[in-house]
């Protein structure tokens, strides 16, 4: 939706039959904001929001702004705060404080608002405060680049040009020495085998640098008294094989074989599911026992839900909703063999636990295929990142 031509900035009141919305079928009857104009209000129920309709004819990057002054650049004593809802009720956004002082400001740090779907949206205004009234505040709503409209702009990749998708992102070409969106590497053939495989992702058993992508095996077996990389160091004097330091060893006979996801970092988004896979090649055997270690960046872990999938989709729940504050999951091993539960700790998880759910249930799996690390992020408020993982499977 365009912003109606008005620069500077329009004031555009509320009119007094439509104030305030009191739900989002009276917000939508009363029509979409219109970008540009600031919306003067009042929030006159305690304990109540006030409700605002967005309607986007295409994908776009958008900010929200909100304020209990007379201008955007102060805020008063009111500390208001925004969520933003899609049309079926789920919670897509959340802002409090990114603005000046405690007021609201929607912008690109919240990664939902650079790419916002084409669809309907309700914004929910009111104070942190639920007990509180307040007596005057200002929303306005900025469209800040649409896709499709022949001009890239802010997080737009690209726009109208050839190889260009229909969400303004770069179409992977795998194959062509550049790593595009998609892509965890580019050496310029399409060739599996080579730690770059053809669909351009890679392998655990390698380590992918640079456009055109360079790949170099790292210390997969972890007890085999070789340097399997050739970088001098052997098995746990190598930094690839660290988890093997804080989990118990294999049984006499079996491979520790240690792999490291190659597609982290990953950033979490609220209400959302992060998947970070990890290509295993063949030739590694099957599963005998399981164990990983992860580092999960989070001020709320409670509010994450961590399951490891097999390549068959047998899954394990890890940890789900464990912690109230903190930094997260840091340095933390999960194993069956460890005797303190996860359940029993506080962030920062530091060390070795045994998951929520068991993780022999793995066990003859083969190790060939794409493991997952899923996470889930249940609330909203706070987001995270996925640091690293790695897994370590004992086979036969």
């Amino acid at each position: 939706m365009a912003g109606d031509g008005c620069d500077p900035l329009c004031v555009y009141e509320h009119l007094p039959e439509i104030e305030p919305n009191e739900n989002a079928a009276q917000a939508r009857a009363n029509g979409p904001m219109r970008p540009g104009f600031i919306y003067d209000a009042e929030l006159e129920t305690r304990s109540v929001a006030d409700v605002w309709f967005i309607h986007l004819d295409v994908i776009s990057q958008i900010r929200l702004q909100m304020t209990d002054t007379e201008d955007f650049a102060t805020c008063g004593e009111h500390d208001p705060i925004l969520y933003v809802h899609d049309a079926q009720g789920g919670d897509v956004a959340f802002e409090e404080d990114e603005g000046p002082e405690l007021c609201a400001d929607l912008t690109a740090t919240n990664i939902w608002s650079r790419q916002v779907p084409a669809g309907d949206y309700f914004v929910h205004a009111r104070s942190e405060r639920n007990n509180e009234v307040i007596p005057h505040y200002m929303l306005l709503l900025t469209i800040l680049s649409e896709c499709g409209n022949g001009v890239k702009e802010q997080y737009e990749q690209c726009d109208g040009t050839p190889g260009c998708a229909a969400n303004c992102t770069i179409i992977a070409l795998c194959g062509n020495n550049d790593i595009e969106t998609g892509e965890q590497c580019d050496d310029g053939n399409v060739l599996d085998g080579d730690g770059c495989t053809a669909s351009c992702l890679i392998t655990a058993d390698h380590r992918c640098l640079g456009e055109p992508s360079v790949c170099n095996r790292v210390e997969t077996v972890c007890n085999n008294s070789l340097d399997d990389d050739g970088d001098g160091k052997t098995d746990g004097s190598d930094s690839d094989c660290g988890i093997t330091s804080v989990v118990p060893g294999c049984e006499p006979g079996q491979r520790q074989v240690v792999l490291t996801a190659r597609d982290t970092p990953r950033n979490l988004a609220d209400f959302s599911l992060t998947t970070s896979r990890l290509l295993v090649p063949p030739g590694l055997g099957q599963a005998q026992r399981v164990a990983l270690r992860l580092n999960v960046l989070h001020p709320r872990p409670g509010q994450l839900d961590l399951f490891l999938r097999a390549p068959s989709g047998a899954a394990v729940e890890l940890a789900t909703d464990n912690g109230l504050f903190g930094m997260g999951y840091v340095g933390t091993a999960l194993d069956d063999e460890c005797i303190i539960s996860i359940t029993e700790d506080a962030p920062p998880f530091t060390g070795c636990f045994s998951p929520e759910g068991s993780l022999a249930t793995l066990a003859g799996e083969a190790l060939e295929g794409t493991w997952q690390l899923e996470l889930g992020d249940d609330e909203i408020a706070e987001v995270g990142s996925l640091a690293s993982w790695t897994l370590m499977v004992c086979t036969d």
